[in-house]
């Protein structure tokens, strides 16, 4: 044992309260790897996983690799407390792993891209060192004898390598990671232990409750008393409920749950955890935490401590809800393996801790700057993200879908002796996160109910009973499925016509599949809005805008099957007019003109949806053509005009229309002073219609341009201003 690792373990039997420790397996010099037991070589850990091009010769996915490879490495096992257990804790081995210590199996695991664990308490010495081994196996092992059968028995994500063309028609299109991905811990905890603790909060009941794991890896029953304490991450001063403790006894060898509360929480809203809706820069989401004290034999044994924030998500008729609010979520969908790199979620920039030291803004930047173009969500598609990312989002207000990793269209087969396991491990690591709204368990699966997996909509409910579920789906599929112990799940539609809402939970999962298709998006996003779809989302933001997030290029972007020559490395994308037009459209105070959107139809086209006035438009050059529809009024007509007035944020419902009319500009002559409409009442989440009228002015040109300088009020202050608008008025009488 090192002397670092046998000072820490003194230092915490000495004050006789032994908690946990983990020590980080990953290292660039500690491991070697063998490809299908032949030979072996240096490698990176988790290294972007073992086909990365981090790894230095890189390993092809498909031509070096026919069935595993082979980690190994020594491990020094630091002894903390007689009777100890010890675990290797995994963020994920893509597609399965079998886990050897000194050469005797101590764990299997089957599927990709979840965290497990495996115990190798029996297999080690504290304080010895021991030989690791870990077997990962490729993709095509689970393929049939030949690793060449299309469907697969374990889940499948995202994954398209080069060479796999038996596979799928995008092979060559994806950056999966294979083998040991996220991250690689040893951990030793006491034998009597906390190992996890689910908080659920609820607005409706103004209460508190949590479960905690307790595990008993002795001989024999023990009686434990747990004693818990809220504080606040915030440093807030909330006169905290008390929590009542909880004495249980745990059988010899096994893990119980225990109930700890509910109790009471009478803090207000003001304590509860909101998206930060409508977005501001320097918004910090209310988080607390629960500190849990295990006492055995009247002393400390373990301490555990969660995080949590105090929120509910739930489904009202047609929209979801935060804090039985109305919410309405516009969103991306993200792979990680379509992105610039392998195991981008842990790897990239983008989403790692901020690092000042680097210049590195990291996860919480990538989140606001969805934030700033106004998506308030990620489904995070076909991947599991990382625990900083779901942190990241809990600390400034956004949110998240987490999926399971589970493509579809054929390339799985329901596995009940995985894919449940799979889902289940996923729900278990995100749960915690008051970020995660919910849950979408697969993306484009079919044959739902024949095939068993709609048992999947179950399964993520034994993990967590309190948030809504979703599944993506291309085609037609019922709007609601159900599983067999009666797990409920909406459809996300894919590339479908936007039909009228109001009556059931809309959702389009995937539009405007085209990667020089923001336009589209921003215009069918007008269009959802205007008729109630709770959720809508592109495919995706990152191929329209590759180098969007922190590190990202279009150079080393993966996803090249619609590429598009306006997608480029150098370009300043905040500048282009298609993305304010973007910001407009999902801005929680829009104004829309009725007319005119009648006259812009979006209309659903192969995989895609397009816009009538863009057929001749040059996105590339940064013309985007708005209005494309300009309605004429000859001198003295009456105008009417039908403006939509959009309440989109989480409180306050006191609005006000505010407009007039300008020659030539918006910042042109006033013309027709207009005035204020209001106030009025839109309740949080909703919209309503409200009618200008005008006689249309006298000019002394044949035709000139009036623009309708449209301003939406909160609270007597302008939250946003349509300034765009304008008509063509023709003076006969010239």
């Amino acid at each position: 044992m090192s002397k670092l690792l046998a000072g820490i373990a003194l230092m915490l039997l000495a004050s006789r309260a032994v908690w946990a420790m983990e020590v980080d397996l990953a290292s660039d010099t500690a491991w070697t790897l063998s490809v299908d037991s032949a030979g072996s070589r240096a490698i990176k850990v988790p290294g972007g996983g073992w086909n990365s091009d981090m790894q230095s010769p890189r390993i092809d996915t498909m031509a070096d690799v026919s069935d595993h490879v082979i980690y190994e490495r020594k491990i020094d096992v630091p002894k903390i407390a007689e009777d100890q257990v010890t675990k290797i804790l995994f963020g994920a081995v893509n597609y399965g792993a079998e886990v050897y210590v000194d050469g005797k199996l101590a764990a299997a695991h089957a599927g990709p891209q979840v965290p497990f664990d495996a115990d190798i308490t029996k297999f080690v010495t504290p304080g010895r060192k021991h030989a690791l081994k870990v077997k990962a196996y490729h993709r095509r092992h689970y393929h049939g004898p030949d690793g060449k059968g299309k469907a697969c028995s374990v889940p499948v994500g995202f994954d398209f390598p080069a060479g796999s063309k038996f596979w799928n028609r995008w092979a060559g299109n994806t950056k999966q990671a294979y083998g040991i991905t996220v991250s690689i811990k040893m951990a030793v905890y006491p034998p009597v232990y906390i190992s996890d603790m689910f908080v659920t909060p609820s607005v409706s009941d103004k209460s508190l409750k949590a479960w905690a794991r307790v595990n008993n890896s002795t001989g024999k029953n023990v009686t434990v008393t747990l004693a818990g304490k809220l504080s606040s991450w915030n440093e807030d001063n909330w006169k905290y409920p008390a929590i009542p403790s909880a004495t249980c006894e745990i059988p010899a060898g096994s893990a119980q749950k225990v109930l700890i509360g509910p109790v009471k929480w009478s803090l207000g809203a003001k304590s509860y955890w909101w998206p930060n809706i409508p977005f501001r820069e320097d918004y910090q989401a209310r988080l607390h935490y629960f500190d849990l004290e295990m006492r055995r034999d009247g002393r400390v044994a373990h301490k555990y401590r969660r995080r949590f924030g105090f929120v509910q998500w739930g489904e009202g008729k047609y929209y979801y809800t935060v804090n039985s609010v109305r919410v309405n979520q516009y969103s991306d969908s993200t792979c990680e393996s379509q992105m610039s790199y392998y195991d981008c979620y842990s790897t990239s920039a983008a989403f790692a801790r901020p690092d000042p030291a680097v210049k590195r803004l990291g996860c919480p930047e990538t989140w606001k700057r969805y934030m700033r173009i106004g998506m308030n969500m990620n489904r995070i598609c076909c991947s599991t993200p990382t625990e900083y990312m779901m942190q990241a989002a809990d600390e400034v207000g956004f949110m998240l879908m987490p999926e399971s990793p589970i493509w579809g269209n054929r390339t799985s087969v329901y596995n009940p002796d995985v894919t449940p396991k799979v889902v289940r491990a996923l729900v278990r690591h995100c749960r915690n996160h008051p970020s995660v709204a919910r849950y979408s368990v697969f993306n484009e699966v079919q044959d739902i109910r024949q095939k068993g997996w709609h048992k999947l909509i179950d399964a993520a409910r034994l993990e967590d009973d309190t948030r809504p579920i979703s599944f993506d789906r291309q085609g037609n599929a019922p709007n609601v499925i159900v599983g067999p112990k009666g797990g409920r799940a909406v459809l996300m539609r894919h590339y479908r016509a936007i039909e009228a809402g109001r009556s059931f939970i809309r959702g389009m999962g995937e539009c405007a599949w085209g990667t020089d298709e923001m336009a589209q998006f921003a215009f069918a996003a007008r269009e959802f809005r205007m008729k109630d779809w709770a959720y809508f989302s592109p495919w995706s933001w990152i191929n329209y805008w590759p180098n969007f997030l922190e590190g990202m290029s279009h150079a080393r972007h993966a996803w090249k099957a619609n590429n598009a020559p306006d997608r480029t490395d150098g370009v300043n994308g905040w500048r282009s007019p298609v993305v304010s037009f973007t910001q407009k459209s999902l801005h929680p105070f829009l104004l829309i003109d009725h007319a005119i959107r009648r006259k812009q139809p979006v209309t659903p086209r192969g995989t895609s949806y397009t816009v009538a006035l863009l057929a001749k438009r040059k996105i590339g050059d940064g013309s985007l053509p708005w209005p494309g529809y300009i309605p004429e009024y000859k001198t003295g007509a009456s105008v009417g005009r039908k403006i939509e007035v959009f309440n989109g944020a989480l409180q306050g419902k006191r609005m006000s229309l505010r407009w007039s009319a300008r020659w030539d500009s918006p910042t042109g002559e006033v013309v027709v002073k207009g005035g204020v409409i209001g106030p009025f009442e839109v309740q949080p989440g909703f919209h309503t219609t409200r009618t200008i009228e005008f006689t249309a002015p006298k000019s002394k040109r044949r035709q000139r341009k009036l623009y309708l300088v449209l301003e939406s009020m909160k609270d007597g202050s302008t939250v946003f201003t349509e300034d765009a608008l304008y008509f063509s008025i023709i003076n006969t009488g010239v």
